[in-house]
């Protein structure tokens, strides 16, 4: 049970770090965005709308 606790904090740590990267290397310097919202929205589009 720990290594599903732990693979999920893992999981959880790389999208918000994922996040601030991204957000940190934004084109636009003015839009401010959530990091996991941002990564919510590139998932999004990685998978696809209908699945």
């Amino acid at each position: 049970m720990k290594q599903v606790f732990f693979g999920l904090l893992i999981v959880i740590a790389a999208a918000y770090a994922f996040g601030v990267v991204s957000r940190a290397t934004s084109v636009r310097p003015g839009e401010k965005r959530a990091p996991y919202l941002e990564y919510y929205q590139r998932r999004q589009n990685f998978i696809g709308p209908n699945s």
